[in-house]
């Protein structure tokens, strides 16, 4: 060891001077001084290295939550190619029904289209189907041979944002009530009782149009009201598809829901129970067991909040497609709703 080293120890156990350098072999920085110039730099790094995570995740969150939003108002649409594609039928001709194809024409100038089937039943009642979310009225035809021994004639159409419908956007079941309501006047002139039947999304809108049914003024009699894997929140589809898809589902499906307030008005106000309990109509509830995306507790909740109400449930049946999981089932609940609806 040098008498020049040692000095350099020697220093380093005292500390250096102001200007950092040794008197005795002229180094500039020692091991003990580096260390001590080093920490605020070491500090300085890492919260550099936070501040791009924390801009990283925050766009990770801005482009996810806007991606979400998208999709969810800007479903991809099912219309002719697609019911070819998948081999489904694409007139009521194919199922052996007759129908008759129609232009349904809303207040604020959309337009879908759909069709009017005729049923079994002369006496019986206007059954209008309202599909959900991503499907169109291509998926309903198939559902709507089951109602066609009980009703004198069974709609199906385009729910607006999907199929082959002019609006650009859907509102997830807030305006698609209001378009429910006018499809009535346009195709129940003669006035027969009504039953409403929704599905998943569809079933916001059918409820919402069920509960303005149900006052004393209202223009069409509401004969019942069924709802295959309804919700009782609008946020609780939307987390659950995400977490199927095994995304995070939040904090995507909270500020999607606060984004959506913004851009409908009406949207995050739905309370399945609620409007339930306005119904004084029978309300049949179809649930699969098993569904993934709404709960079957939320179609019990809904069931037991309708002063009518009851639930059939499908062990083992996930979220839609009830009517092909048991079709003896589904047209037995069928049967005994409908006559205790007129």
């Amino acid at each position: 060891m040098t008498a020049a080293s040692t000095m350099c120890d020697a220093y380093n156990l005292r500390g250096l001077p102001a200007d950092g350098s040794c008197p005795a072999c002229g180094c500039i920085v020692s091991y003990r001084f580096s260390q001590r110039i080093s920490q605020p730099h070491v500090i300085l790094t890492y919260m550099g290295l936070l501040v791009l995570f924390a801009v990283a995740a925050l766009v990770i969150v801005l482009v996810g939550t806007t991606t979400l939003v998208r999709r969810m108002i800007r479903p991809h649409r099912k219309s002719l190619a697609f019911a070819i594609a998948r081999q489904l039928p694409t007139e009521p001709a194919e199922l052996g029904l007759t129908g008759e194809e129609i232009t349904l024409r809303y207040e604020d100038g959309t337009s879908a289209p759909g069709w009017v089937i005729k049923g079994k039943s002369p006496e019986g009642p206007l059954v209008v189907l309202t599909h959900g979310w991503a499907n169109s009225r291509y998926g309903s035809l198939s559902k709507a041979t089951a109602y066609v021994p009980y009703a004198s004639r069974v709609v199906v159409y385009d729910v607006r944002g999907h199929g082959d419908s002019t609006a650009h956007t859907t509102t997830l079941g807030v305006r698609e009530a209001e378009d429910l309501l006018q499809l009535l006047n346009q195709v129940n002139r003669d006035g027969r009782p009504v039953v409403l039947v929704g599905s998943s999304m569809g079933s916001t809108a059918t409820l919402r149009a069920a509960a303005a049914l149900s006052r004393d003024d209202a223009p069409h009699r509401l004969a019942a009201v069924i709802l295959d894997g309804p919700y009782c929140r609008d946020a609780e589809p939307v987390a659950a598809r995400l977490r199927r898809d095994r995304l995070p589902a939040q904090p995507f499906a909270w500020l999607a829901t606060q984004v959506l307030r913004q851009l409908i008005p009406g949207y995050g106000s739905y309370d399945g129970p609620q409007l339930a309990a306005q119904l004084r109509c029978p309300l049949l509830v179809l649930h699969g067991c098993d569904d993934p995306i709404c709960n079957i507790a939320s179609g019990r909740r809904i069931a037991q909040s309708a002063p009518r109400g009851r639930i059939v449930e499908f062990p083992g049946a996930g979220h839609g497609g009830l009517w092909h999981v048991d079709a003896k089932r589904y047209a037995e609940a069928l049967r005994s709703t409908l006559f205790a609806g007129e």
